[in-house]
């Protein structure tokens, strides 16, 4: 089955900004400006400040050999509008989550397990994805926190997030979830934010 592969600009920029940043005239890959005091509104919540939001596509400081946020983004987009070639489970685990994500095509397959390796390494490099969105925001800041295996399986890809912090554990789950989403409904799942556990505590 043919592998669809071209990218909507009104989509992508949503999927980055938001459906409400998108909607005032947000867009260039920005979720507000550092000026406009509003980061509460376009980021989704108020312990990150507009410039933090702005500065989410790219990590702070990359290795020669890290993905940039667009090449990210465009792996990202290919498993979502892909959705339906794709499986996934997930376990909960002490500490996070043990997920388990299949496909039977041959080149979707490369993609699914290049991306979480890629993703991870970003994150820790100071990198952010969907900085409109709680759990992903959050989840970034407090990446170094996080500990994450990658194992390649048949047709698919093994991975465990592991958090000794709780309250990142917390984080990781939401996100496990979000992503089954996103499997589980495509490209409708990615314009929706994904709020905080509402037991997490925020570390200041």
């Amino acid at each position: 089955m043919k592998i669809t592969r071209t990218l909507i600009t009104v989509s992508v920029t949503a999927a980055l900004c938001g459906p409400a940043a998108f909607a005032q005239g947000r867009g260039g890959g920005k979720c507000c400006t550092e000026n406009d005091g509003k980061s509460a509104a376009c980021c989704g919540s108020p312990t990150t400040d507009s410039k933090a939001c702005c500065n989410s596509n790219g990590p702070k400081a990359r290795g020669k050999d890290s993905k940039s946020h667009r090449e990210l983004m465009r792996d990202a987009h290919t498993l979502v509008f892909n959705n339906d070639l794709i499986a996934r489970t997930i376990e909960e685990i002490p500490g996070g989550v043990r997920t388990v994500t299949t496909t039977t095509d041959p080149d979707l397959l490369k993609v699914l397990q290049r991306h979480p390796k890629e993703i991870g390494a970003y994150y820790k490099e100071g990198g952010m994805v969907r900085g409109w969105d709680p759990v992903f925001r959050e989840l970034a800041r407090r990446a170094d926190e996080v500990e994450m295996n990658v194992k390649k399986i048949e047709n698919g890809v093994e991975v465990t997030a592991t958090s000794d912090d709780e309250e990142v554990a917390k984080l990781i789950r939401a996100h496990a979830y979000k992503v089954s989403e996103f499997v589980q409904r495509g490209r409708t799942a990615m314009h929706e934010p994904t709020p905080l556990p509402d037991d997490y505590v925020v570390a200041r």
